[in-house]
Formats: structure tokens, sequence, C-alpha cells
């Protein structure tokens, strides 16, 4: 997942997870952790994950919800591979609700996990 930026103070941060459970965040602005992180996500929230994508038909959505007529709002971006095809969504407006528990899902592990700050230099502006 990845959340964009807005004029208020929208969370932006981008969580990377991989199939072995590592995950990588950077934190950029309006959360508690800025700058650039890692935890190792359980078997279980994993499996979790993919079980929400699926029940919520996340592989048959439009690849894009936007009207660019609209400015202030955060743009968020979702990507996952569920039996080797990847499927990735650009959302802003007019999308599906059940979307949000997608990524429902991502915040929750941005506050659940226990996340270790790493060497790597603090992206923070």
């Amino acid at each position: 997942i990845k959340r964009g930026a807005c004029y208020g103070k929208c969370p932006t941060y981008e969580i990377k997870i991989y199939n072995s459970g590592f995950a990588e965040l950077t934190g950029t602005r309006a959360v508690d952790l800025i700058g650039e992180y890692t935890t190792t996500i359980s078997k279980d929230k994993m499996i979790a994950l993919l079980e929400k994508a699926k029940s919520i038909g996340y592989q048959n959505m439009d690849d894009v919800y936007d009207d660019p007529m609209i400015t202030d709002l955060p743009e968020t971006k979702t990507s996952i591979i569920i039996n080797g095809k990847r499927k990735s969504i650009r959302r802003r407006v007019n999308f599906p609700m059940e979307i949000l528990k997608f990524e429902e899902l991502f915040d929750q592990l941005l506050e659940s996990e226990k996340w270790t700050k790493t060497d790597a230099e603090d992206k923070s502006e």
C-alpha cells in the first residue's frame, strides 16, 4: 500500500510486504513512524490480507478510480499477487467501498506491529 499526501493531514506512508512476511515501512507524514522501518508479518496476518482481497473481489475491480477534476483528495495505491497474478489499484474517488476494508488491514499493521527503525537515512521533510 502507498498512501499519498493531501492538502490536510492525511497519513502518508508506504508498506511493502514480501511473501516471506518481511515488511518495509516508509513513513513520510502524519504518522507516528517517520522514516524507514522493518518488521515481520505473521503468517496468519498474511493469510488475512489474501482472504480479504479475495472476499471483496479485489482481482475483479477496476485498475483506476479517479476524476482528474477533483484535486484535494489523497491517492491510495494497493497491489497484491494472488495465484501468480499481480493486481494493482489506484484510487481517489468513485471507488467500491469494499476496498477500504482491504486498506484498513494495512492501517492496522501500521499500528499493531513492532516496527524496527533501520539505519537508512531519514526521509522526513
